[in-house]
């Protein structure tokens, strides 16, 4: 069987942008192996900043630095419907895990979040540490595996894992719970 590898353009962007940004009714954001990129996740927030009935958002696989992580996290934090945010196979580093870690800890309704395969360290993973810490909502957080994260910082947030009971390992891990 052979699949074709589709691509949205910018110009695809802009009209999906244009689309959710007018619509109230997208419930979910599909836009896997897409390699759209900072530049398309630009275009593509300007529609996500005027919608709040996208309830999930799977991005994994799409080239998103930093900066395009930024641009998401400024997008969607005054989303209240949003819960489940899938960002992994990216290039999102230590800066992007700190704005997502801000938006776990403020969210009121985020379940669950997917970074692995990303570039996040140290940084990154005590900001990810003290979100669990604070989130009400957040059940299932999957850092691991494909992240420079060290021992010692693990630990630290298998124990926040511990002291909040929504959390189970298994989900840090990537493993079915």
């Amino acid at each position: 069987m052979f699949h074709a590898q589709m691509r949205l353009s910018l110009d695809g962007c802009r009209k999906l942008a244009a689309f959710l940004a007018s619509s109230a009714r997208v419930r979910a954001l599909s836009l896997s192996r897409n390699y759209l990129g900072d530049d398309g996740m630009q275009i593509i927030c300007d529609g996500l900043r005027q919608n709040s009935s996208v309830t999930s958002i799977d991005l994994p696989d799409n080239n998103i630095s930093d900066s395009g992580c930024l641009t998401l996290v400024a997008a969607i934090q005054h989303n209240r419907s949003l819960t489940q945010l899938q960002l992994s196979h990216n290039k999102i580093g230590d800066e992007g895990a700190i704005a997502l870690a801000a938006l776990i800890a403020s969210s009121p309704s985020l379940k669950k979040l997917g970074l692995a395969n990303n570039n996040i360290g140290k940084a990154g993973c005590q900001a990810m540490t003290e979100a669990i810490r604070a989130s009400r909502t957040l059940k299932q957080l999957q850092l691991l595996p494909g992240n420079p994260v060290h021992a010692k910082d693990a630990k630290q947030m298998a124990k926040a894992l511990v002291r909040n009971d929504k959390f189970s390992i298994k989900s840090m891990l990537g493993l079915s719970s």
